[in-house]
């Protein structure tokens, strides 16, 4: 007859369960972002809404195996976290901060700039007609 998890969890050594636990902890650190929406139970659609896109935006970002850090900040942003740039050395691991210090300014001039262009965009089509 088939154990449950439980039950076979009381048999364990205590070492064993420790190093479960340090490996549970391992995979969950380390996830694409569709998995790690999934882990805070957030739909496309919400984060869509935070972000002021489409879902079908949010779904091309998760399957992207390449992408902006800006967009990736925003993404965690949406989910309720930060992001933090780490390069990891021989000698030690550091925290990468230009970008955030970049982006906190420069994000949101871009995002400004966007809108000007399609309100220029606009503007320009109305002209032409």
């Amino acid at each position: 007859m088939a154990r449950s998890f439980n039950e076979l969890r009381k048999i364990m050594t205590p070492e064993r369960r420790a190093a479960n636990a340090a490996r549970a902890k391992e995979i969950l650190a380390e996830m694409p972002l569709r998995q790690l929406r999934y882990a805070l139970e957030q739909s496309q659609q919400s984060i869509a809404e935070s972000l002021g896109t489409t879902q079908s935006e949010v779904s091309k970002l998760e399957r992207r195996t390449d992408a902006y850090i800006s967009t990736v900040r925003r993404y965690v942003e949406a989910l309720g976290g930060h992001l933090d740039l780490i390069a990891r050395f021989p000698d030690g691991d550091y925290r990468i901060t230009q970008f955030s210090e970049v982006l906190d300014s420069v994000g949101s001039r871009r995002r400004g700039s966007r809108r000007r262009r399609e309100t220029t965009v606009g503007s320009s089509r109305s002209r032409r007609r």
